[in-house]
């Protein structure tokens, strides 16, 4: 999703990785860029993809009450406290 405007929450640890490990990484907008077929076709055969990569697949009420939507909404909310002390830790650290 590299180039969309969207965020994604990674753990910390992952993120501080990165910082050190990853300098030689390039990122390219490719939001645009359709999946690699054997991709797509992989991912049609997981029902609930498939329902919801349909233009018409889930109602809103569906959609809001789907076990993997809620199951992400716990974890964003922990990585995001997560974040949070994260950065707060890191802060403390610099200004002493």
């Amino acid at each position: 999703m590299a180039g969309a405007n969207i965020v994604y929450t990674c753990s910390p640890a992952y993120i501080e990785g990165l910082s050190f490990n990853g300098a030689h990484l390039e990122f390219t907008n490719q939001v645009w860029d359709p999946a690699p077929k054997d991709v797509m076709d992989k991912l049609m055969r997981i029902p609930y993809f498939e329902k919801g990569y349909a233009e018409h697949g889930y109602t809103a009420q569906e959609f809001n009450g789907h076990p993997a939507l809620l199951a992400t909404a716990r974890e964003f909310g922990g990585a995001t406290q997560q974040m949070v002390d994260f950065v707060a830790k890191r802060v403390a650290a610099f200004c002493g």
